[in-house]
């Protein structure tokens, strides 16, 4: 026999707070994800704080490459870090956004990397060689969403707009 488990009833039997105070010890400040234990290996990669700046860049966005051993970061510093995971170092910081980058996704076909963000430009970057290849401007303004189709063909763009608007880029 199951018992349906009711909100009346967690406050009747004090469940309801234990389970806020489990939730406030949660988000305590004090606990912090490197402390964490993990039963999976992991690496820490940190982009490199902006010359003049005291503090790395906060991270908004990452994507690992399907088939390759790079990994993206992005964030409030404009800039696009590739990282070699197999290496692990910053292979390169590619700058071109004049505001902050919300979203990079890897072409599962060709070796590129697109980025957009609040500057409302979308950037193709060849990531073997760290150049940018393509760079134009959504109509949408700012941008926090792309991604590649499987066949990485067309790439999808969402944003503060009403629309979904899909490109050819190649």
């Amino acid at each position: 026999m199951s018992m349906r488990i009711t909100r009346r009833l967690m406050i009747q039997t004090g469940f309801g707070l234990t389970a806020i105070a489990a939730a406030s010890w949660v988000r305590d400040d004090s606990v912090h994800a490197e402390s964490l234990q993990t039963p999976w290996p992991s690496i820490t990669l940190a982009p490199p704080a902006q010359s003049g700046s005291e503090k790395p860049p906060v991270i908004t966005a990452v994507a690992i490459h399907p088939n390759g051993p790079w990994v993206a970061t992005a964030g409030d510093d404009h800039c696009v870090h590739v990282w070699d995971i197999d290496e692990q170092r910053l292979l390169f910081t590619l700058r071109g956004h004049t505001d902050w980058v919300h979203t990079i996704e890897f072409c599962p076909a060709k070796p590129v990397l697109a980025s957009a963000g609040t500057d409302g430009r979308i950037l193709l970057w060849d990531i073997k060689t760290g150049q940018r290849s393509d760079d134009f401007a959504s109509p949408a303004g700012p941008i926090t969403r792309i991604a590649w189709s499987h066949d990485g063909v067309l790439l999808a763009v969402a944003g503060f707009s009403d629309r979904l608007r899909i490109y050819n880029p190649f």
